[in-house]
């Protein structure tokens, strides 16, 4: 990145030694706001011409063929009227990083506050500062104005500005450059380019939907014929599995039970304070569609046991590896 003090400098050893003063200036009214103007900062041009107050810079850049030549600073003075070599002129007596620093908030009537850069405008922070290793440090706003490729410097996020058709660069210039390392969006690192993440994948089932350790015909039961249509309280306990409540010689799809193939024993059931199943087969018939349709159970022909729901889940998991 060029630096601000570099380009400054080339510039006022063009200006020469000579001062143009009018007396109807008031050189405050370069600073957007007047009462920010530092009058008597001095600045020591390394290339040449001495050291002057920014009052005489000033008036050494209004001299004839120079930045200012013509301009009067008043009560009525216009920046947004003045053309762009003017008006980054103005920006440079303004910032420190220019080494004058004539306005005290660095803000002069050609600043312009970029909000939308970021995703949400007001979380802009045209003040924040960044310090690359080994140079000084500068601001947003400095940044966003003196870009090296101009990539940036020619967007106009005063206004509504959208990423979309923009190049790569300037999609990682604004999203990882601006708003993740130099932090110019605050801490959520939003810009105008942030790209929300996709969304996590979803949590895996209990480990009852996957697991079948009970012999063939048992089950831990939690509940049975529950209306709890939605399931969640038995989805809420890790290992079981909800589906149509299994009554004798039928299946009521109004009530719903609450079941476990995961615990191998009574004593392991009862010990977690559930019901132990070993001959309701209404209650632990493993050709429910709707259980085996999360356990990966289902035998040939609708037919399932412990065997086969451990060879449908080694099966399924193959597949998931290729």
């Amino acid at each position: 990145m060029r630096t601000a003090t570099l380009c400054f400098a080339l510039t006022l050893t063009l200006l020469g030694a000579s001062a143009y003063a009018d007396s109807t200036d008031e050189n405050k009214y370069i600073c957007i706001d007047p009462s920010k103007f530092n009058p008597s900062t001095t600045w020591t041009n390394p290339d040449g011409g001495g050291t002057k107050t920014c009052d005489q810079w000033i008036d050494v850049g209004q001299g004839s063929g120079q930045v200012f030549d013509g301009i009067t600073f008043n009560s009525t003075f216009s920046a947004a009227a003045q053309t762009t070599a003017v008006q980054d002129g103005l920006k440079m007596y303004a910032r420190v990083e220019s080494g004058l620093a004539c306005c005290s908030d660095e803000k002069s009537a050609a600043w312009k506050n970029y909000t939308y850069f970021c995703k949400d405008p007001n979380a802009w922070l045209p003040d924040k500062t960044y310090t690359p290793p080994g140079k000084s440090a500068f601001t947003c706003t400095f940044w966003l104005e003196s870009d090296a490729h101009d990539r940036i410097k020619a967007q106009d996020f005063t206004k509504a500005w959208s990423c979309d058709g923009k190049s790569e660069e300037i999609q990682q210039d604004v999203q990882g450059t601006g708003a993740e390392h130099m932090g110019c969006c605050g801490t959520d690192k939003k810009s105008a380019c942030w790209i929300p993440p996709p969304p996590p994948a979803p949590s895996p089932p209990p480990p009852g939907q996957f697991v079948d350790n009970a012999p063939d015909g048992a089950c831990c039961v939690a509940s049975w014929g529950s209306s709890n249509a939605d399931c969640t309280n038995c989805y809420s306990r890790p290992g079981f599995t909800c589906r149509d409540s299994h009554q004798p010689g039928s299946v009521d799809p109004a009530g719903k039970d609450c079941i476990s193939f995961e615990y191998a024993t009574e004593a392991a059931c009862t010990a977690a304070g559930f019901k132990w199943a070993p001959s309701l087969n209404m209650f632990c018939a493993r050709n429910d569609t709707q259980h085996l349709a999360r356990s990966g159970a289902l035998g040939p022909n609708g037919k399932g046991a412990a065997t086969l729901a451990i060879v449908s889940a080694l099966t399924a998991l193959a597949l998931a590896l290729t």
